[in-house]
């Protein structure tokens, strides 16, 4: 199976399923890449390159039972809502990667007016991500004060969980910032 950096299924917007609705791929797909497509004005090579992938992958049985199967393993390993907020979080830095990197590659002024409005939009869709992560993250904390006041008669599995969410929390909590901090020095100050 071709490496894809992101969920297929979220970047279609299919459900996760063996079974497919192919004419929704298929409209999908066709809006997806028509939007990015190199040649439009607001193309972007990369998105569409992986929209591509991400179709090809999906249109196959087998390759979309894989990554079925791929996802299934990896959730063993994730708690569950770190699963919900992965694809939100992945899919607003990825927007803004795209769009910073356009707006910086663009030399003229004109060009860069038009993409501004593109960074304004990445930068909410990372401020929406970053609060529904403190918004998780507070829950965490919650559930840490409850196992705290239970403790030593918490089960280790419920322990492990937790740990394992807060860990989550701190890389996408990394990763979040990080971009905002690439983002704002493009973006004028308010």
């Amino acid at each position: 199976m071709r490496e894809i950096p992101y969920n297929p299924f979220d970047l279609l917007s299919v459900p996760r399923r063996p079974c497919l609705d192919l004419d929704l791929l298929e409209k999908n797909f066709r809006s997806l890449s028509t939007k990015y497509h190199p040649d439009h004005s607001s193309g972007d090579r990369t998105l569409f390159e992986h929209i591509q992938k991400a179709a090809a992958l999906l249109r196959r049985t087998s390759s979309r039972l894989q990554a079925l199967a791929e996802e299934k393993s990896k959730e063993k390993n994730i708690p569950l809502p770190a699963q919900e907020l992965f694809s939100t979080l992945a899919a607003a830095i990825e927007e803004s990667v795209v769009k910073r990197n356009a707006y910086q590659k663009t030399s003229t002024a004109l060009a860069k007016a038009l993409l501004f409005d593109d960074l304004l939009h990445a930068q909410r869709a990372l401020l929406h991500a970053q609060a529904s992560l403190e918004t998780w993250k507070h829950t965490l904390e919650e559930e840490l004060a409850t196992i705290d006041s239970q403790w030593p008669t918490v089960p280790e599995e419920k322990v492990i969980v937790l740990a394992k969410s807060f860990l989550f929390v701190e890389r996408w909590e990394e990763k979040l910032n990080e971009e905002i901090f690439e983002l704002s020095t493009l973006l004028p100050e308010h």
